[in-house]
């Protein structure tokens, strides 16, 4: 995914994600990123981002929510002095529907790869990986059905850079109220020879471990039934 954030980078979108727009007044050591807005908010639900099946949006409490709205408010107020921004953290899989109400016109990139891949990078058995993916998965499907929605396959963009990446700002172009610059083909080959390189095949790891559910909505990635994006 950061190579998607950074390839966004080139377009002219301001990367919003660490930005830190100063200390809680109530609390001096508090940090105002969107981790730490959504670390708080999980926090004060018992959860985390590996232990969140239990997360509903209607769990929220009202004082949750203000003090959600509050921090998020203030992050956005500082974007919004930039033309074109955006916000990269997985939690969003599962919080945009906080987030929408605080947006004029949010435009999705959403990234998807191979759940073995996806699996291997976590710290976590491979049952418990599968089922985070799982769940971040279908939430953020369902919770972004009706908003303008860009989808980028990872192994594709490994495969053909030059190609997806240009795919990927014409489609931006046409949802973006802002002008975006088109990354050159140098730069874009430039992007992939610094980024590090996993594209290993783990398929047939993934439908050894996988439940039913997650091998039918895997194929549904592949087939092209989810975002019309087939690999």
């Amino acid at each position: 995914a950061s190579l998607i954030v950074k390839a966004l980078g080139k377009m002219g979108i301001y990367n919003g994600s660490h930005i830190d727009i100063g200390t809680s007044v109530s609390d001096p050591q508090e940090r105002n990123t969107i981790d730490e807005i959504h670390r708080c908010l999980f926090h004060g639900m018992g959860l985390a981002w590996d232990r969140a099946s239990a997360f509903d949006v209607a769990g929220v409490t009202g004082k949750q929510r203000h003090l959600f709205q509050t921090k998020a408010q203030s992050l956005i107020q500082t974007l919004n002095k930039r033309d074109a921004w955006m916000l990269f953290d997985t939690r969003l899989c599962l919080l945009a529907p906080l987030w929408r109400p605080l947006l004029d016109r949010p435009v999705y990139v959403y990234i998807y790869r191979n759940p073995g891949e996806i699996v291997g990078s976590l710290n976590h058995s491979t049952a418990v990986g599968l089922a985070l993916w799982e769940l971040y998965t279908i939430r953020s499907i369902l919770d972004t059905a009706d908003v303008p929605c860009v989808v980028v396959s990872y192994n594709k963009l490994m495969k053909d850079p030059v190609n997806q990446v240009q795919k990927l700002y014409k489609a931006l172009t046409e949802v973006s109220e802002h002008p975006l610059r088109k990354p050159a083909k140098k730069i874009i080959k430039q992007l992939i020879a610094s980024h590090p390189t996993q594209i290993a095949d783990k398929t047939i790891i993934f439908r050894d471990h996988a439940t039913d559910s997650q091998i039918v909505l895997w194929d549904s990635y592949r087939k092209g039934a989810l975002f019309g994006l087939a690999d």
